[in-house]
């Protein structure tokens, strides 16, 4: 018993053993099989691809960025004076467009006419105050006039009587008389001077009491043409007004006016594209004289085109690069803020969507700017919409679909059949297509671009365009694939034991 467990342990143990020896040996008694034949590709055979051409590009280079539409002046008409709103026009609510002139408001003005009549009449009392020193100033000449004679004659007189006094003739009574009516005409004309004098030195103050008399009714009148609040230009009313009976008072805000005869559009531009426009201006400014900064230091006026989409329409407006927003860059955006002139918001020309980018893309001539009926009124406020400054490009532009430039900007061009990678210079991507710089990416019209994609792409592999005539792949077998397969040994007898059991 103990024997037959002891050689059934070794049976297990050898077993597997000679199991594995004996495929092992089997294995190299076969010899590896064959590969089947296999049919490879020339390498010298062209792979077909697809191309599109370079196209010509016009010189227009736009540079396309978002903006928000914006009134072109919006003001907030505050009450100068005080008092109770007694009147409120039907057009002056929110949303009502009223034009220049309108009145708006109405403050009582009963309070402020009747101040005006006051000083009406406080002017006409400084008036007849000057014209009475006038009358006075001139009774006062002509009674020195009179009063110079009368010195005159008296001195005369006191001199015969002197004279005859000397011969004995008159007496010195006489003499004495004489004198004192000569000083009594003298007191009487310098009493004369005295008072022309006083009423000349009053003239000046009359006449600053007419002046002030004068100010002060002024602005009574001033006050009066204030109670009523008056539209000063064309504008849609956005603020809440005050309603009427209210009492307001001096610096209180009645109503808030947006200008609706031009419009502006807050955009953001990056560096490069200033960058681009400051090139555009000519001729370049610099410092000069002195260190003295340039005067034309604005922003280059550059023409633009205001596109707002809406039900599958684009409404395009024409406008103008105007100004800067400030003259500093956004601190988060590193932008340069900049606003867009619409001096008619009412005119504007329709399109359906996707048109304008087509006619840019396709370098057609911007479409005249005709008034169009229908769409939105004008350009309203808050209108999200895209900006087209038209810009010329000062180096020869060519244009290609977007999908033919690769990543890292390069393209696949056939050149006398053989594939060439170029590395190219993109000045723009707009509505699917790509404005290159025609120099710096030395393409020229007509080159072929390839578009469709390949596993391997190498400089001078072969290719050949699927739009030429197409030369059929040679197809080879190598020496190994032509060779008959060689049989293993083992494989032969193998058939011939088969063969022989057949038979």
């Amino acid at each position: 018993m103990a024997l037959q467990s002891a050689g059934s342990r070794i049976l297990k143990a050898v077993l597997p053993l000679a199991l594995l020896g004996g495929s092992v040996m089997g294995f190299q008694a076969l010899g590896p099989r064959s590969a089947p034949p296999r049919r490879e590709q020339d390498r010298s055979a062209a792979v077909l691809v697809q191309t599109v051409p370079v196209e010509s590009a016009t010189a227009e280079l736009p540079l396309v960025v978002d903006g928000l539409s914006a009134p072109w002046r919006e003001v907030t008409l505050a009450a100068q004076i005080s008092g109770r709103v007694t009147f409120r026009a039907e057009q002056c609510r929110p949303g009502n467009v009223v034009q220049q002139g309108t009145v708006l408001l109405e403050i009582d003005p009963q309070e402020y006419e009747l101040e005006a009549r006051r000083l009406q009449q406080e002017l006409e009392q400084a008036r007849t105050s000057v014209n009475e020193l006038q009358v006075q100033i001139t009774n006062t000449e002509e009674s020195l006039k009179i009063s110079r004679q009368e010195v005159t004659l008296r001195e005369r007189e006191t001199a015969r009587i002197r004279r005859l006094a000397d011969r004995k003739v008159s007496t010195d009574s006489e003499v004495d008389t004489a004198l004192r009516e000569e000083l009594m005409a003298r007191q009487n004309l310098t009493t004369l001077e005295n008072q022309l004098r006083l009423q000349q030195a009053q003239r000046p103050r009359l006449d600053q009491a007419v002046e002030l008399a004068q100010s002060r009714l002024e602005r009574a009148e001033l006050d009066v043409t204030r109670t009523k609040i008056v539209a000063p230009f064309d504008a849609v009313v956005t603020g809440q007004p005050v309603e009427q009976g209210s009492y307001v008072r001096d610096g209180t805000e009645l109503v808030t006016l947006d200008d609706i005869s031009a419009a502006e559009i807050r955009c953001s531009l990056q560096m490069d594209q200033l960058d681009w426009l400051w090139k555009q201006q000519r001729p370049h400014t610099t410092l000069e004289n002195n260190g003295q900064p340039p005067h034309d230091i604005q922003i280059p006026r550059t023409p633009a085109t205001v596109i707002y989409r809406l039900g599958g329409r684009e409404y395009l407006w024409k406008g103008v690069l105007s100004r800067y927003d400030g003259w500093a860059l956004d601190e988060r955006t590193r932008t340069v803020p900049a606003r867009i002139l619409v001096s008619s918001p009412g005119e504007f020309e329709v399109r359906l969507a996707g048109q304008s980018e087509k006619s840019a893309a396709a370098g057609e001539e911007p479409a005249t700017f005709t008034p169009f009926a229908g769409g939105p009124p004008s350009l309203m406020r808050g209108m999200y919409v895209t900006v087209r400054l038209h810009t010329l490009s000062d180096v020869p532009l060519v244009r290609l679909p977007e999908r033919a430039v690769r990543p890292g900007n390069t393209v696949w061009q056939i050149v006398d059949g053989k594939l060439a990678i170029r590395s190219v210079t993109v000045r723009q991507t707009s509505g699917g297509s790509v404005l290159l710089d025609a120099e710096a990416s030395q393409l020229t019209a007509g080159d072929r671009i390839i578009v469709s994609p390949l596993s391997s792409p190498e400089p001078g592999m072969a290719v050949q365009d699927e739009a030429a005539p197409v030369q059929p792949a040679s197809l080879s077998i190598s020496s190994e694939e032509k060779r008959p397969a060689s049989r293993p040994a083992g494989d032969a007898a193998a058939s011939a034991a088969r063969e022989g059991g057949a038979a």
